[in-house]
C-alpha cells in the first residue's frame, strides 16, 4: 500500500504542478480542471486551473506524508480504508474550494 500511495500523491504533485506553472490556454487541450462553471468562461477556466493546481500543489505532499504515517501506525484493512478517505478528502476540498471561488468570480465578473 506504500507504493500506491507514493505513487498517487507524486501524480497529484506533479498534475499540480502542471496546472500551476503550464497551464491549458484552451479549453479543447487534454487537461485541464473541467466542470460546466469553469469551461463556461474563458476567466472561469484560468481561475479554475490555477486554484485547483495550487490546491493539489499544496496538498499532496501533505496527503502524501499523512498516508506514510498511516502505514507506521495501523493495520492493512484499517490502512487503506485510512488513505482512501484522506486522497478522497483532498481531491473533494480541491473541487470545493476550486468551484467556490469560481462562483465568486463569476459573481463579481457578471
Amino acid at each position: 500500500m506504500v507504493i500506491i500511495s507514493i505513487i498517487l500523491g507524486v501524480s497529484l504533485l506533479l498534475l499540480g504542478a502542471v496546472l500551476t506553472f503550464f497551464p491549458s490556454r484552451n479549453k479543447e487541450n487534454g487537461y485541464g480542471y473541467r466542470t460546466f462553471r469553469s469551461t463556461s468562461d474563458e476567466k472561469l477556466w484560468e481561475e479554475g486551473n490555477r486554484l485547483s493546481g495550487k490546491v493539489l500543489l499544496y496538498g499532496s505532499p501533505l496527503g502524501l506524508m499523512i498516508c506514510l504515517g498511516i502505514n507506521i501506525f495501523f493495520n492493512s484493512m484499517l490502512n487503506v480504508m485510512l488513505q482512501f478517505f484522506i486522497w478522497f478528502i483532498l481531491l473533494m476540498s480541491m473541487f470545493i474550494m476550486t468551484e467556490k471561488r469560481l462562483i465568486e468570480v463569476e459573481r463579481n465578473y457578471k
